[in-house]
């Protein structure tokens, strides 16, 4: 006979761990399923799983107060995806205002202070067109549309460390290229100002 949810959280309420595990299988697809709907990751879906259950034990003595245990739990769930969501767009900005600043800074470091900008952007974007196909599309899922290492591993179905990688020696390789690539640059700058 199958021991009732509100059984279950009565014996978690008293620090029962295997009460605790029987909810987990009796629940984490549903939690997982909520998850993956609002956030369309595997990734951040599992981390919800595991974020939520842990929210579950740490605060297993409130359970006591708790009379619709699905309906709260919905709302548990939906609540903690959209707060992953919320925070994981902020950093997305975030690290795009960094990068258009990265970016700014490389152009000024690399390039004469004459060169303007459209020149400096056209010389960035020649070196990201030269890239390998892998690299140049994990540079750009990162650098233009503010992907972190994960979902750009995810996006590509590649291991996170084929994805530091490809940032890695795309960077480089666009370093490379603009300091091959100055002198001839600032050279057309100033034949066009004359």
């Amino acid at each position: 006979m199958e021991v009732t949810t509100g059984v279950l959280l009565g014996r978690i309420v008293s620090g029962d761990e295997r009460a605790f595990r029987q909810l987990y299988n009796r629940y984490h697809q549903q939690i997982y399923a909520i998850g993956y709907y609002l956030s369309r990751s595997q990734t951040i879906a599992e981390d919800i799983v595991q974020d939520v259950f842990l929210k579950i034990w740490d605060k297993r003595a409130e359970l006591r107060e708790v009379r619709q245990f699905e309906g709260w739990l919905k709302i548990i769930v939906k609540n903690h995806t959209l707060n992953v969501l919320e925070k994981a767009a902020k950093e997305r900005l975030t690290r795009k205002v960094q990068q258009e600043q990265e970016r700014a800074a490389l152009a000024e470091t690399l390039l004469a202070p004459k060169l303007e900008q459209k020149e400096i952007n056209h010389l960035i974007q020649k070196a990201i067109d030269r890239l390998p196909p892998q690299q140049k599309k994990a540079y750009l899922l990162s650098r233009q549309e503010g992907f972190k290492v994960a979902e750009i591993a995810e996006i590509m179905d590649l291991s996170i460390y084929t994805v530091k990688n490809h940032l890695k020696v795309a960077t480089a390789s666009i370093i490379a290229f603009c300091k091959r690539n100055m002198e001839l640059v600032i050279t057309m700058v100033l034949l066009s100002k004359k």
